[in-house]
C-alpha cells in the first residue's frame, strides 16, 4: 500500500543520511588524527632543531612525549611543547627527558599552562644554581608553598624572576626564598613585587647587618636582631630603602610564621605528585586522560600512514605543477570568451 511504501520510503532516506553521517564522522576523524600527527611531527622537529638533537636522541624524545600523552593528562603535542622550552633553556636530549614528568606533575599540581611551568622550571632552577637532579626537591618546595600560603605557581615564578638570582649568589636555599616568598604573600605582598623587595633586602641587608653585629648574609637574622632592637620605620627605610621597607616590617612581624613554613618546606618530599594525583582522581581528570589517550591512538594511526600521506601530497603538487600550462592557458580562454 502506499502507507507501507512511504514508510519503507522513509527508512531509506533515513539510512542513506545515517549512512552520509558515517562516513562524514570517518572523514572527519581521519582529517582529525593527520592534523594531530602533523603538528606533532612539526613540534617533534622543532625540539630536534633547538636541541641538535641525534637520531638516536631524537627517537628517545619522541617516544618521552608520546608515552606522556598515553599516561597523564598531557598531550603529546603538549609534551613536546614542554620539552621546546627546556630546549631552549639549554636542556640536552637526556635531561629535558627525565625533567619532563616533573615538568608535567607541576603543571597539573599548580593547574597552569605546561608552557609556562615548563618556563619557570627552566628559568628558576637555573637562577637558583640547581640541576635537573633537584627538579623534584624544587617543584615539591614550589606546590608546597602555594599550599602553605596565600600564592600560587604563576605568582611564584614572577617571585623568584627577581629575587632568584642574587638569593643563590648570597646562599639562600629554595626552601628560605619561598618560605620568604610565601610569608610576604600573606600579608598581600606577592609575585614581583615580593621578587623586588627581596632582591633589595638582601642587597641592602650588609649596612644593617653591620649596624647590628649580624651575618651580610643572613637576611633573616638581621631582621630577628632589628625587632629586638626596637627598630622601626625610620631604621628601617634607613637601612632598607623605603621600596622595600613594607616588606621588611612584614617580615620583621611574621618571624614566627616564617620559621614555621621554612621548617615546613624541608619536608614536603613528594608533595607535587600527591597534589597532581589528586586533582586528577576527578570526572574533569578522567575526561582529560581520556582525550589525551584518543590523540595517543590517532599518532599512532598517522605513524603507519604518514608515509603514503606524503607520497600522495607530494604527488598531487607535482601533478598541479605540470599542470599549471594548462591551468594558464585555460584561464586566459575563459578570459577572451568573457570579452568577446
Amino acid at each position: 500500500t502506499f502507507g507501507k511504501r512511504a514508510v519503507a520510503s522513509v527508512g531509506l532516506v533515513a539510512a542513506s543520511f545515517a549512512s552520509l553521517a558515517g562516513v562524514a564522522g570517518i572523514a572527519g576523524l581521519t582529517k582529525s588524527m593527520v592534523r594531530v600527527g602533523a603538528n606533532f611531527e612539526s613540534e617533534m622537529a622543532t625540539v630536534r632543531g633547538v636541541m641538535r638533537a641525534s637520531e638516536q636522541d631524537f627517537q628517545a624524545l619522541t617516544a618521552a612525549a608520546k608515552h606522556a600523552g598515553e599516561t597523564t593528562q598531557w598531550s603529546a603535542s603538549q609534551s613536546a611543547e614542554a620539552l621546546n622550552y627546556m630546549g631552549m633553556a639549554g636542556y640536552s636530549a637526556k635531561e629535558a627527558i627525565a625533567a619532563l614528568p616533573d615538568v608535567l606533575n607541576l603543571a597539573t599540581a599548580g593547574g597552569m599552562d605546561l608552557g609556562r611551568a615548563s618556563d619557570i622550571v627552566t628559568d628558576s632552577l637555573t637562577a637558583m644554581g640547581m640541576g635537573v637532579g633537584d627538579l623534584s626537591r624544587f617543584n615539591d618546595v614550589l606546590v608546597g608553598t602555594i599550599t602553605r600560603s596565600n600564592t600560587n605557581i604563576g605568582m611564584m615564578g614572577e617571585s623568584l624572576k627577581y629575587a632568584a638570582p642574587i638569593a643563590s649568589q648570597l646562599g639562600y636555599d629554595i626552601e628560605q626564598l619561598s618560605a620568604m616568598i610565601g610569608t610576604l604573600a600573606n600579608a598581600g605582598i606577592k609575585a614581583s613585587d615580593a621578587g623586588t623587595d627581596l632582591r633589595q633586602m638582601m642587597v641592602r641587608n650588609k649596612k644593617a647587618a653591620a649596624e647590628l653585629g649580624t651575618a651580610e648574609t643572613d637576611l633573616i637574622g638581621t631582621l630577628r636582631a632589628a625587632k629586638e632592637a626596637g627598630w622601626g620605620v625610620n631604621e628601617v627605610t634607613k637601612n632598607y630603602g623605603m621600596l622595600a621597607s613594607k616588606s621588611v616590617l612584614v617580615l620583621m612581624d611574621q618571624l614566627d610564621g616564617y620559621s614555621q613554613l621554612e621548617q615546613q618546606l624541608r619536608k614536603v618530599k613528594g608533595e607535587t605528585e600527591n597534589l597532581a594525583k589528586i586533582k586528577l582522581d576527578t570526572l574533569s581528570g578522567d575526561f582529560q586522560i581520556l582525550k589525551s589517550t584518543i590523540e595517543g591512538v590517532g599518532l599512532a594511526i598517522y605513524d603507519v600512514t604518514k608515509e603514503d600521506l606524503r607520497e600522495l601530497v607530494q604527488g598531487l603538487t607535482e601533478s598541479i605543477r605540470d599542470m599549471q600550462p594548462y591551468l594558464v592557458t585555460t584561464a586566459e580562454g575563459l578570459v577572451l570568451i568573457a570579452d568577446g
